[in-house]
């Protein structure tokens, strides 16, 4: 018995359809790929650090100049962040004085940039406190310098929880660096009181901060025990 010829064409139908939905299916997918990967930041900073530097003074005084809390304001701290320094090495180049060379910017304004980004408003938390956090690793505590107000524990009394999570992203000994940033200084015995404020907010949001946080701080004072006893 011959079959209708409806038949013969209705498996190149199903697999017609089949492929509709999943070429649906894929371009659906490779949307959300897409949107995920936007990222915060959408200008890639000059690779030349002098070049960096000068774009960063311009974006300052755009953001001096927009009024709070209006678009052009929440548009300029977003490129003032995105310009600044990632690292407290970048932040010694361009803000401070070396043995071998003078900073980027000149000292003053260079004190009210590094103040303005420590204050920005706009920024995410997500965004903004790792790479608050990445100005202190491997950084030395020096009054005169800018990176100084970058201390991890201001960020910890804003908002314990947030800050927790982005010192989290970071390995155990990038997260010691930071708190040596704090306290690894001569008069460590003045900061027992900080210590340990930060302490207790560290031991009710997360222990095993908290534990490196202690470690730390008691290394440092053994270190400079040490120090003093040998000047003696």
């Amino acid at each position: 018995m011959m079959k209708h010829p409806i038949y013969l064409l209705l498996p190149l139908l199903i697999l017609w359809l089949g492929c509709g939905e999943t070429g649906q299916n894929a371009e659906t997918q490779s949307e959300e790929t897409t949107t995920a990967e936007v990222y915060f930041c959408e200008i890639t900073p000059p690779a030349n650090l002098q070049a960096r530097a000068a774009a960063l003074e311009e974006t300052y005084k755009k953001l001096k100049e927009a009024e709070e809390g209006s678009d052009d304001r929440t548009a300029a701290e977003k490129e003032f962040f995105c310009l600044f320094p990632e690292s407290y090495e970048q932040v010694q180049k361009i803000f401070a004085y070396t043995e071998d060379s003078e900073p980027l910017i000149a000292e003053e304004t260079g004190w009210e940039i590094t103040e303005a980004f420590a204050n920005l408003k706009s920024i995410p938390k997500e965004e903004f406190y790792p790479k608050y956090i990445s100005l202190t690793i491997n950084g030395v505590s020096e009054a005169e310098n800018p990176a100084y107000m970058f201390g991890v524990e201001r960020i910890i009394h804003e908002d314990p929880q947030h800050a927790v999570t982005a010192l989290k992203q970071r390995s155990q000994e990038d997260i010691a660096s930071t708190f040596r940033f704090l306290y690894d200084e001569p008069e460590i015995g003045n900061l027992s009181m900080a210590y340990e404020d930060l302490q207790k907010i560290l031991e009710q949001t997360d222990p095993e901060i908290a534990a490196i946080h202690k470690k730390t701080y008691d290394e440092l004072k053994d270190k400079w025990a040490r120090i003093f006893e040998g000047e003696e």
